[in-house]
């Protein structure tokens, strides 16, 4: 459907379990990876995406970079920009 917005973008799922485990919990627990295959999620048929060993230490560390950063901002659904914006008027 055309404008669909994903599970994750209205719920924040994915965002506050990443956030939550980056740093505690190998990738590998979910996410396969192979210089040939990419990087996809384990059990979830769609293509990987291609991802070198490089891509992938920098991936890893940006993503526990982020999940203990404090001033990078936490996913909520109140976290859409007109959200912000309707906060700021107040």
């Amino acid at each position: 459907m055309p404008g669909a917005t994903k599970p994750d973008q209205r719920s924040g799922f994915f965002t506050r379990l990443h956030r939550g485990h980056a740093n505690k919990v190998d990738c590998a627990v979910c996410h396969s990876w192979s210089e040939a295959q990419g990087f996809g999620l384990i059990g979830v048929e769609r293509p990987a995406k291609p991802l070198s060993a490089d891509g992938l230490l920098r991936l890893k560390a940006s993503t526990v970079a982020w999940a203990t950063g404090t001033d990078l901002g936490r996913y909520t659904p109140a976290s859409s920009s007109a959200a912000r914006r309707a906060t700021r008027a107040s």
